[in-house]
Order: C-alpha cells, then structure tokens, then sequence
C-alpha cells in the first residue's frame, strides 16, 4: 500500500493506476556479539544461494588499535532458520580477519559464489612495495561437502 501512479497509456492506449507494494518484509537481522561502533560492520553484504550463509563486511575492524585492516563476520542458518556466527563454540563472532601486512579494509566488498566460495576485497591495502589503495582480494572456499545443516563449520 503506497503512492498511487496514473499512466495515460499503459501500451495498450488505455489509462490505468498503478499502486505501489511493499514487496519485501525485513525477516532477520544480522548483529554481532562484539562491535566497535566505528568498524564499518554491514559496508557489505552477500547471500549463498542456498540461503544457509551470509556473509558481513566491516571494513574499519581493527582500526581502534591503529590500523583497519578490515574483516568479514560470517553467519550459518540453524536448524530452526536463524542466523548464527560461524563459530566453533557459537557464543563468539566469527570473523574472517587476517593479519596480512599491508592489507587494508578487508570486507569493503563481499560476494558468496553459489554455495561453496566467496570473495572478500579490500581495495585500501599496500602492494609489496609499499604503494597505497593497491587493493587485495582474498578467495575462501568452503567445504559443502561435510556441512550439516544447524552446524558450525570453518571457512
């Protein structure tokens, strides 16, 4: 139920009134056990197509000790359809965040490939010889293979 659009020729040469629709419903929300509020979580997210993962971008993660090297939250659907930290105690965030030097804003884009691979840039991070916004990609792969729907497992 929305604004309402009078079209005086809908293809046909006939008038019509279009009504606008709320075609999505917010069904979850994604928050992390931990967070500094200036990290940037939620800069990115992705989907599996499966629906059974999603993945969270927080590109500033880190930047209170010094340097944002950036980081991706992940998140599992349990068996009763909520999202959960891909943890191995489930009582902690899961973030993929390594401590690669040089890297910058990891998690500033996200992007899950069908069921088992992802991508996470950070566009900000060092080359090798020390140029800025170099940019670095970083692949994961997960193993769909031994996931158990309800079930932690490790990218």
């Amino acid at each position: 139920p929305g604004a309402r659009a009078w079209i005086d020729d809908d293809g046909s040469g006939r008038w019509a009134v279009y009504q606008k629709q709320d075609v999505y419903a917010p069904t979850t929300t994604l928050t992390p056990k931990t967070l500094d509020a200036g990290e940037a979580y939620g800069s990115a997210v992705a989907m599996g197509a499966d629906q059974q993962v999603a993945l969270v971008g927080s590109p500033r993660l880190g930047f209170a000790t010094g340097t944002a090297h950036g980081g991706v939250y992940t998140y599992v659907k349990n068996s009763v359809g909520s999202y959960q930290p891909i943890s191995p105690t489930g009582s902690t965030d899961a973030i993929i965040a390594p401590l690669i030097t040089g890297m910058r804003a990891l998690g500033s884009c996200v992007n899950v490939g069908n069921l088992d691979w992802a991508l996470a840039g950070a566009p900000l991070s060092l080359s090798g010889t020390g140029l800025s916004d170099a940019g670095y990609a970083m692949i994961v792969y997960r193993d769909i293979t031994s996931y158990q729907l309800g079930q932690n497992f490790i990218w």
